[in-house]
C-alpha cells in the first residue's frame, strides 16, 4: 500500500507541475501502479479486497487508454 501511495502521489505531481516528457513518466508510473494493484489483489483473502481490485485494474486501463494520447 506504501508503494501505490508513493506511485500515486508522483503521478498527480507530475500532472500538476510537467517536466519534459510527461507522457513517458506517466506510462511509466501507470506500469508501477498496475503491479502494485496486481499484488495488491493477489495477497487478499477478502473478496471485497478482490471487488476493489478489479475496479481499480479497470480504471487503470481507461487511463492507458487516456496515456497513448499523451504526447
Amino acid at each position: 500500500r506504501v508503494r501505490l501511495d508513493m506511485h500515486l502521489k508522483a503521478f498527480s505531481q507530475i500532472l500538476t507541475k510537467p517536466d519534459g516528457s510527461v507522457g513517458r513518466k506517466l506510462e511509466f508510473l501507470h506500469q508501477e501502479l498496475l503491479r502494485e494493484v496486481n499484488t495488491l489483489g493477489t495477497k487478499a483473502q477478502s473478496p471485497n479486497i478482490t471487488a476493489h481490485t478489479i475496479e481499480m485494474k479497470t480504471l487503470l486501463e481507461r487511463l492507458k487508454e487516456q496515456l497513448a494520447n499523451v504526447a
